[in-house]
């Protein structure tokens, strides 16, 4: 006869494993750091799914939220209401579980605002989010500008919003160049910038020395319908930055989109020719800068220079290369040779002198004995 099988509430009840903080543990005899590559391998495959992942367990959520909210892109204006609406709620109460630790807003590391407005929201979304290290702009910048500091002089409107558009990386994309500002409005701590422009905003860079003097990797973006003709109006502002800025390392030319092959051997040749400074990159880019942001952003901070770095790394080599062997071909040959010593001591006297001597002394005792 078959054993009875227990029912559900015969069978033993495990009992219920708690952390520290009272979170219940799921999997106790699953090493917490194994939970957690789990939990980040589903995270990543796709947005819903680290959503849902944030309703499974508090601790869970805590794991997840910070992965969310590391790279932010708002493409739409939709996406900034709900972004906005997203990290100004308030209605979880202080001693819920779901409420997280750290503020949302400053879980954002990467911010990339490619939507046009509302300028209202856009300046709400950048005064929340305090410790963003990388920043890509696709707004108008004079319009941020005067919705930040309306009534105020010009000198404190730049001042107020460079407060609020520090970042150690920037990128200034699409609308927020043609429309003109001033280089006062980046901050003066930031190192890395990238800014798209046409040549008749090339003007905009005279005032980065002075407003940005931490400045140490700069990116100017072309289009490669940009006519060949039109790069004097660019390349005097360039040669004149290279010039008054000390502290810049990397200076990155790129040409955007199809067809960039005139251009970009246009830039080649100045570079050679009248910049002659190993600085200076000439590169080609992707039809969409804004997809460059997003892939190199996983990267620490100056990921889009990486290749332009190693770049001017080697020309420095190969400068201090062709240095050395200069200077080896033009140094003289010395050659020493030994100078011998001469003989220290009395001089050798002579066999005839030594008879001389002895025959006179011998001369000289005989007198002595005949007187």
């Amino acid at each position: 006869m078959l054993a009875r099988t227990p029912s559900p509430s015969a069978l033993p009840v495990r009992a219920v494993e708690r952390t520290a903080e009272g979170n219940v543990v799921p999997f106790p005899q699953v090493p917490t750091e194994i939970l957690r590559d789990i939990v980040d391998v589903a995270a990543a495959s796709s947005p819903k799914t680290a959503a849902a992942l944030t309703l499974t367990a508090s601790h869970v959520r805590e794991w997840v939220l910070p992965m969310m909210y590391h790279t932010v892109v708002l493409s739409t204006s939709p996406s900034i209401t709900k972004f906005l609406a997203a990290v100004s709620s308030t209605h979880v109460p202080p001693t819920s579980r779901l409420r997280p630790r750290a503020p949302l807003p400053d879980l954002v590391r990467n911010l990339a605002i490619l939507a046009l407005g509302p300028v209202d929201s856009i300046v709400s979304i950048i005064e929340r989010c305090r410790y963003v290290q990388n920043r890509a702009c696709g707004f108008s910048l004079a319009g941020y500008k005067q919705r930040t500091a309306p009534l105020e002089s010009d000198e404190g409107a730049d001042a107020v919003a460079r407060t609020r558009l520090a970042a150690r990386e920037q990128h200034f994309l699409g609308l927020s160049c043609r429309d003109g500002f001033h280089p006062a409005l980046i901050a003066p701590s930031t190192t890395h910038l990238q800014l798209q422009l046409v040549p008749q905003t090339a003007h905009l860079l005279s005032g980065i020395p002075e407003h940005v003097p931490s400045l140490t990797h700069l990116a100017v973006s072309l289009s490669a319908s940009t006519p060949a003709s039109s790069l004097p109006q660019l390349l005097p502002e360039l040669v004149q930055l290279l010039r008054n800025s000390s502290t810049l390392q990397v200076l990155m030319v790129q040409v955007a989109g199809f067809g960039h092959v005139k251009l970009t051997d246009a830039l080649d040749e100045w570079r050679s020719s009248t910049a002659q400074d190993d600085r200076v990159v000439v590169c080609a880019a992707p039809i969409s800068l804004v997809r460059q942001w997003t892939d190199t952003n996983g990267f620490a901070v100056g990921g889009l220079w990486r290749k332009a770095e190693r770049v001017v790394r080697e020309r420095q080599e190969n400068r201090r290369r062709e240095a050395e062997e200069r200077e080896k071909r033009i140094r003289p040959m010395v050659r020493f040779q030994a100078i011998p010593r001469p003989e220290m001591g009395r001089r050798k006297t002579s066999s005839s002198r030594v008879r001389r001597l002895r025959s006179r002394s011998r001369s000289r005792t005989s007198e002595r004995f005949i007187v």
